[in-house]
């Protein structure tokens, strides 16, 4: 998630990004089994100047990067001229290059002052809890190398209210998450989820999802293409590699099936009569969730008419012929179907179907590990 919610809004920001690998231009299976494809390896940066270098959390990409000495002698050689920002228990990784020694922090490492609060600033030196402030870390980079204006217009079309509003929250440390079990708790059976996505999807709308699935033991969560199973462009550029291709799982059954938004992306799943004859048969027996204009591809195969539903504002005119819009909620539940607003609601969209999956209790937890402030 730190990796792809930084770039998007980097990217909708107009800033050149660059999501270089570390050990090079390969694939990259991420901590919640998403794999990306970097642009470039680092290799092939270094010797590039960059306004801003950016740090994602993880337990095994934070220990590599500690590990790793021409790493460190990148960052020392940028440690003046670039923003060095950093997610999680990412300063761990700066500590053992010693990067920004003696500055503050919002995590409790050695040779550094730490500071309570999600975001912390001093002089080139950016530092976030996790996850959940993911959003807010990122348009302060905006601030920083645009202008409070430019990351203001980005958080308002992403809808992140708590950019808007100007709150600052105040949260505790990240703890390593534990690994997704494969067998179910309590002697429940596990639930399973499928994530459909095609070129042009919102990136953000297909990790966060999966991610906080993924966290919840709703341990198969499976990334289909709607097309094939060859990489998917997403829409701020990112490059997602899926599990399969759609018409490998139209036997299978799935407790919820999940629509990200993107316009291109939507455009696709409503002008695929395959795709809506899947989303017929699948309507009775598994949740249908879409967030932002993915509710455009269900009115398109006339998936819940006459439901409640929300979406991203600027596709209501769309919507309200078909369904009954609502307004003022940023995820509403209509029997099995589940549709939420975008980007800066994802969070809430994602645990919404942990609570349907699972229960309230362990949306709660994931809630709380991500240090996601507006769940209740």
């Amino acid at each position: 998630m730190e990796v792809v919610i930084s770039a998007d809004v980097l990217r909708r920001s107009d800033i050149d990004v660059t999501i270089a690998g570390l050990c090079g231009k390969e694939p990259i299976k991420c901590n919640n089994n998403l794999v990306i494809i970097p642009d470039a390896g680092l290799e092939d940066v270094k010797k590039e100047k960059f306004d801003a270098i950016i740090l994602p959390g993880g337990w095994d990409n934070v220990q590599t990067m500690a590990r790793s000495e021409e790493f460190g002698e990148f960052l020392r050689e940028k440690e003046t001229e670039s923003y060095i920002a950093t997610f999680c228990h990412g300063p761990i990784a700066l500590a053992k290059h010693c990067i920004g020694k003696g500055k503050f922090f919002n995590l409790q490492v050695t040779c550094y002052r730490y500071v309570d609060e999600k975001i912390v600033v001093d002089g080139n030196l950016i530092t976030c809890e996790g996850p959940a402030a993911a959003f807010l870390f990122a348009l302060k980079i905006v601030e920083l190398l645009r202008n409070t204006k430019k990351a203001q217009e980005v958080a308002d079309i992403l809808l992140v209210d708590d950019y808007k509003e100007g709150r600052r929250n105040f949260g505790s440390f990240l703890k390593k998450p534990s690994i997704h079990e494969k067998k179910a708790l309590n002697g429940k059976e596990p639930k399973s989820a499928v994530i459909i996505f095609a070129n042009g999807a919102e990136e953000m709308e297909v990790v966060i999802p999966a991610d906080v699935l993924r966290r919840a033991k709703v341990v198969d969560v499976i990334l289909a293409g709607l097309c094939d199973n060859k990489p998917v462009k997403c829409n701020q550029g990112l490059v997602i590699v899926p599990d399969c291709a759609m018409k490998d799982l139209e036997n299978r059954k799935f407790d919820a099936i999940v629509l990200p938004g993107g316009l291109e992306n939507n455009l696709a799943m409503a002008e695929s009569d395959k795709f809506g004859e899947y989303l017929k048969k699948k309507e009775e027996e598994s949740y249908i969730a879409a967030i932002c204009s993915g509710p455009l591809a269900l009115a398109a195969h006339c998936i819940g008419k006459g439901k409640r539903v929300t979406s991203y504002p600027k596709v209501k005119p769309d919507l309200e012929s078909i369904y009954k819009y609502v307004d003022d909620e940023k995820v509403v539940v209509d029997g099995k179907l589940v549709t939420s607003q975008g980007p800066g609601t994802a969070f809430l969209f994602a645990l919404k179907l942990v609570e349907l999956l699972k229960d309230k209790q362990e949306a709660k937890e994931i809630a709380k590990l991500l240090l996601v402030d507006n769940y209740c």
